[in-house]
């Protein structure tokens, strides 16, 4: 079979590329769902209204983003296959069901999100409406886990060629370091975020209260994220 070339960038600088927007914003997504849920459960808590706000707009972003980032995990993966079908045919052998537990995990953490954000107003149990954020963090946190098993085999596989297996390829020497090691960037990645658009809100004639409020509440989770990590 004819090697596919990229044009003009090249085959690696394409798939680096793709990928990197993609882990962008899916570390937006990851940590976005966990804050939403958190500021949620403290708005509820201290009856904060700043807090509640807060966690709606961010899901309200997510539940539009996630459909561009899902589009760009589609495209890394026809990518992959096309461009290092050797590499693609052995990494996706070895992780096939992982991959799948992967892309069930997202689904379910999107129709949780779409949830989530479309009941936030008419659920007069405002328990089970945390429980359902609380899933959607869950969700979100468990697909980035998993997907990450795949990235650290690629980097220490291990004992895995020697006496394969799947449990030695997901639990690889790396996996529980740089599991911890994604988390704390997905927070900080969603922190930025929040942090950016609040001082764009700023230059603006508007809710300066509410926008002042969410720039320094970001800025304190970004600082406390870059600090831990």
């Amino acid at each position: 079979m004819q090697q596919i070339n990229f044009p003009f960038l090249g085959n690696s600088l394409i798939m680096a590329l793709v990928i990197l927007v993609h882990v962008f914003f899916a570390f937006v997504a990851v940590g976005g769902c966990c804050l939403a849920f958190a500021s949620e459960w403290i708005g509820y808590r201290k009856n904060s209204a700043f807090h509640n706000r807060f966690a709606r707009g961010y899901i309200k972003f997510l539940s539009d983003m996630m459909k561009l980032n899902g589009v760009l995990g589609v495209a890394i993966v026809v990518l992959t296959i096309g461009l290092f079908p050797a590499f693609a045919s052995k990494l996706y052998n070895i992780f096939f069901w992982p991959l799948i537990l992967e892309a069930s995990i997202f689904m379910a953490m999107m129709a949780l999100t779409v949830i989530y954000l479309n009941t936030w107003e008419t659920m007069e149990n405002r328990g089970l409406h945390l429980a359902i954020g609380g899933l959607a963090a869950v969700s979100a946190v468990a697909a980035g886990i998993v997907i990450n098993a795949a990235h650290a085999f690629m980097l220490t596989p291990g004992g895995y060629f020697e006496d394969p297996s799947l449990l030695k390829a997901v639990f690889n020497p790396s996996m529980p370091a740089s599991s911890i090691h994604l988390l704390i960037p997905c927070v900080i990645n969603a922190a930025m975020f929040a942090f950016i658009y609040s001082l764009f809100k700023l230059r603006k004639a508007g809710d300066t209260a509410y926008y002042s409020w969410l720039a320094d509440h970001s800025g304190t989770i970004f600082a406390w994220g870059i600090l831990l990590q």
